[in-house]
């Protein structure tokens, strides 16, 4: 990464970037372009780099350990894993049961 981050000219980085913004009242996600100057653009790609690193470790440990209870799991259990988009919300409770009914 510093390689690719020391070739990087002087001036200024515009570049994309997913963005908390408010959004017919209320706050969405959307990619917004920014500019930084070389060095603050150099700072936010490190700091940002090491939280995705951080990130990437934690899913793989959460991976391992779903993956063990998987290999270990009794005769007449089950697990039920579930997982949610953030900013998820149902309109009606029949919206999960058609979700399950359609795999």
């Amino acid at each position: 990464m510093e390689v690719l981050l020391n070739n990087i000219g002087n001036g200024d980085v515009q570049f994309d970037t997913w963005k908390r913004v408010d959004f017919d009242g209320k706050k969405r996600m959307k990619i917004v372009h920014k500019k930084k100057s070389r060095d603050d653009y150099i700072s936010l790609v490190k700091s940002t780099h090491s939280e995705c690193l951080n990130h990437v470790g934690r899913v793989k440990t959460q991976y391992a350990a779903i993956r063990q209870l998987k290999d270990t799991l009794l005769k007449d259990h089950i697990i039920l894993q579930m997982d949610f988009a953030e900013n998820f919300t149902c309109g009606s409770m029949d919206e999960v049961l058609e979700c399950i009914l359609e795999r």
